[in-house]
């Protein structure tokens, strides 16, 4: 197989215990439900973020509520485009329209 006994025992033995490791780093503040919630309700832009720390965790400062926001992907800002695209036939009838103006001012 390519490894040593000492691995091999020492992987057979952590499979006893798998599960039983705590993860490492401070506990979050908010649980993965509460966090889809908040994201939820903020997408339908009526809730500033202190409105949105009260209905849901209260025990969370502001910024903690900001910080969630704002590193929600799809939250953000996003330029729209200028104008869509004309369809072949509204070009023809805007070139046609324009003449006709034009040829209204002329006479």
């Amino acid at each position: 197989m390519g490894r040593s006994r000492g691995t091999i025992r020492n992987e057979a033995s952590n499979l006893d215990n798998e599960g039983d490791t705590k993860s490492a780093g401070r506990p979050r503040k908010i649980k993965k439900q509460t966090g889809r919630q908040i994201l939820q309700a903020a997408a339908l832009g009526e809730y500033t973020s202190r409105e949105l720390r009260n209905m849901f965790a209260k025990d969370i400062s502001v910024r903690i509520m900001k910080r969630l926001l704002q590193n929600a992907a799809h939250l953000g800002w996003r330029q729209s485009k200028r104008a869509p695209k004309l369809a072949p036939n509204h070009i023809v009838a805007r070139k046609k329209w324009s003449s006709d103006v034009l040829a209204q001012d002329v006479a």
